[in-house]
């Protein structure tokens, strides 16, 4: 698995895309999470932001039987988060994400939960999301169809899930301009991703 994270990872070397002379595709500067969306060049994900967590020296935690997934979700052309801008809406997300909210991400977030009662047994309570707040800053968005475009991503890392099961897991990207739809998630953009975990 290490070799497969790797090979993902790749896309998000500075040197590669220096080489490449792709850099001025990217904004290197756009750190502050309150700068509003460029619709001709998008932010570079600096991928040591989500991998705090993660480190490839104990092989991203598979070694020891705590994994850690990066959950990325699909472009979506042109499609920027909507903020939250009713109360209606900030009660739609999970109680813990409305506290990241209240604490100034204003999302949208990357949220996994267990599918089912055995599934939360055998998981336990121990998830934990690099970055801790969950969220993909808004100033990674839009994609435009640019060359090498590095989509951005939230790390997971499972603390000793229970061994020789399978756990059933959903992730959900929040955002008021989202599908939901749990059902259509296969055939049409949503912000469903749902998988199974198993260690052996």
């Amino acid at each position: 698995m290490r070799n497969e994270i790797d090979r993902f990872l790749s896309r998000y070397n500075t040197s590669y895309l220096y080489a490449r002379q792709e850099l001025n595709n990217y904004d290197m500067n756009c750190n502050d999470a309150t700068i509003v969306p460029k619709f001709n060049q998008s932010c570079f994900f600096h991928a040591d932001d989500a991998l705090s967590l993660c480190s490839r020296r104990d092989n991203y935690g598979y070694s020891e039987g705590s994994p850690c997934v990066l959950i990325k979700f699909n472009n979506i052309i042109g499609w920027v988060p909507q903020p939250i801008i009713d109360q209606s809406q900030l009660y739609q997300i999970p109680e813990h994400l409305r506290i990241a909210y209240q604490n100034g991400h204003i999302g949208p977030w990357v949220d996994c939960q267990p599918n089912t009662a055995v599934d939360r047994e055998n998981l336990g309570n121990n998830l934990k999301y690099a970055p801790v707040s969950q969220e993909l800053p808004r100033r990674y968005f839009p994609y435009l169809n640019q060359r090498n475009y590095m989509s951005p991503f939230v790390a997971i890392k499972f603390t000793h899930p229970a061994r020789n099961v399978y756990i059933g897991i959903t992730c959900r990207l929040w955002s008021p301009n989202l599908s939901g739809d749990v059902e259509g998630y296969r055939y049409k953009p949503s912000a469903i991703l749902p998988f199974h975990l198993f260690i052996e």
